[in-house]
């Protein structure tokens, strides 16, 4: 990846409402055991290829991204609207669907690795999150969390609830 320019003073974006990004999805994962740890290479792969996949197909909605890296790594990106995140989380043919089930069937029942997400409406100020595996981390700090039940299962139904 070619070193980005450093623009020296004070910099800020325009207006929300003028804004491209109408959705930023923050996204992550964290190594709870040694084990979890060797298992993240695996995971890591995986969100690589899904950023590269991302990145390839502008007709996703996916505007920017930025990635942080430790126990606990992050992904904030910037996405055209809620609805454009969604579609790719479920598109059946792109790389997440898989990866989100290979997650489930080979570590999901673990303690040893976690997952997580929490997705922001910037026109609306709706919200909505889940953890997997994890200490409470994020939003739940800040707002407490509850165990996923029965109408809280997707993206879209935590948005409404």
């Amino acid at each position: 990846m070619p070193a980005r320019a450093v623009h020296t003073g004070r910099w800020t974006t325009g207006p929300a409402e003028q804004s491209n990004a109408g959705a930023m999805l923050l996204i992550g994962m964290r190594a709870n055991t040694l084990r979890g740890l060797l298992r993240a290479r695996r995971v890591g792969r995986a969100m690589g290829a899904m950023q590269a996949e991302l990145h390839a197909h502008p007709e996703t909605g996916f505007l920017s991204g930025e990635n942080w890296f430790a126990r606990t790594t992050i992904l904030v990106s910037y996405w055209r609207d809620v609805a454009a995140v969604q579609a790719y989380a479920s598109q059946p043919d792109g790389l997440h669907l898989p990866a989100w089930r290979e997650y489930v069937r080979l570590i999901g029942a673990t303690r040893d690795l976690g997952v997580w997400h929490e997705l922001y409406d910037l026109r609306s100020g709706g919200s909505e999150a889940v953890y997997v595996n994890m200490p409470r981390f994020g939003r739940a700090n800040a707002d407490g969390h509850r165990e996923v039940a029965a109408g809280l299962n997707t993206s879209s139904q935590r948005m409404r609830a």
